[in-house]
Order: C-alpha cells, then structure tokens, then sequence
C-alpha cells in the first residue's frame, strides 16, 4: 500500500543522499576542494540517513513480509561490500545503511508485535547506549563492529550500526502505529505525482544505480574542461 506523504518523504531523502554523495565524488575523485566531514554538507548527509531509518520504521506498518524485505536489503548490503572490497580493500563497506535496515527489518518482523511505547521505550534505550556507553574504549573486536564498536584503526566508506541507529528505526515503528493506526495517508487528498514520489517509490534501485550514474556524469563532465 503506497502513502504518499511517506514516498515524498522518502524521496526527499533520496535526493538529498544524491547531493550528499556529489559533493563526496567531487571531493574525492576530482580534487574539487569541499568539505563533506563536517558542516553544512555532513549535515545534509546525515539528515538524508535520518528520514531513510526513520522512514524504513515507519513503513513496516505496512509491510506484509517485512522478514522477507529484510533479506533482499541484506542481499544489496552485501552484494556493495563485494563491490566496494574489489575497489578499496582498506575502506569498504562492512557495515553501511544498507546492512542496518536489512538487519531492522528483520529484527522488525519480531518487534512489530510490540505496542508503540515499548517499541520507543527500546528505541530510546538503544539511542541512548549508542551514544553514551563507553564500550568502544575496551570492546575492539571485529565482531561487535555491527553493534558499533569497530576494531581499533577502522576505517569505512559507509557505516550505520546497530547502536545507536537501530533506536531511530525502532521510533519509526512507533511512529507508523501513532500516525497510522488505520494504515491511510493522513491527508484527505492526495497531491499531483512529483519526480520525489516517484524516487520515493524507487528508492532502493535509486541507491544501486546513481553513484555509478554520478561518477560517469562527472567524468564526462571535468573530460570537457
């Protein structure tokens, strides 16, 4: 069932995730002098992620088989750290978006039996231990990394554990039960399709396919200069 503040939404999060990984190109692949680690670039990457976790919450409300989405996800998550480890064997994805909402989705087919505040009292839980537990100072381990305490000297090119992100997903979950008890747009009228509806709908073959898409664009691009 489509919701199209919730495709909107999404949408949104796809093109500011596009813009976000511009910039990251033209840093690190042309020179181009841009700060992506900080300011206001970083904050529009991490708010792209944001609406994507919070979002992907959100949507298991409407989810048949959130157990099987969550599969195919992971299947994506992996098939990029193949990819990745053939392109940068020091830096690749082990553990990125994509890995975390596979993973959420099907911790979700176990979780969504749960009212709204105890998903959020979870949710707030893991946030909180994300954030504040100081276990990375003793925990260096390679197999906690996807709870969020990576070895010492890790280095990635995407990376969204468990703890705390798994929180923020679990707060979507509460907030599809909250604003959506009975699974309809919360609006009377539906607006005009707009192309962020339509990235909304496609988001994860949006993910796949624009970082190859942006690298050919901008090689052709700085090919004419």
């Amino acid at each position: 069932m489509r919701i199209w503040e919730i495709d909107f939404l999404r949408g949104l999060a796809v093109l500011l995730m596009i813009l976000f990984h511009f910039i990251v190109d033209l840093h690190d692949f042309f020179s181009v002098s841009l700060d992506y680690q900080g300011g206001f670039f970083f904050l529009i990457g991490k708010l792209s992620a944001c609406l994507f976790i919070f979002i992907a919450g959100i949507s298991t409300r409407f989810s048949r088989n959130p157990f099987r989405h969550g599969l195919r996800v992971l299947f994506w998550g992996f098939t990029i750290t193949g990819v990745t480890y053939l392109y940068e064997p020091t830096t690749y994805i082990r553990f990125g978006i994509l890995h975390l909402l596979g993973s959420s989705l099907l911790f979700a087919s176990f979780l969504r039996r749960y009212q709204a505040w105890q998903q959020s009292i979870l949710g707030v839980f893991i946030l909180l231990i994300g954030n504040f537990w100081p276990g990375n100072r003793w925990l260096r381990q390679s197999w906690l990394l996807p709870l969020g305490y990576p070895p010492a000297n890790f280095a990635t090119l995407d990376y969204y554990p468990l703890f705390p992100w798994f929180g923020l997903f679990l707060l979507g979950m509460a907030g599809g039960i909250w604003f959506y008890p009975t699974r309809r747009s919360l609006f009377a009228q539906s607006p005009p399709d707009t192309p962020l509806h339509f990235l909304g709908r496609h988001a994860l073959a949006v993910y796949l396919l624009h970082q190859p898409f942006l690298l050919l664009l901008l090689t052709c691009l700085f090919s004419l200069r």
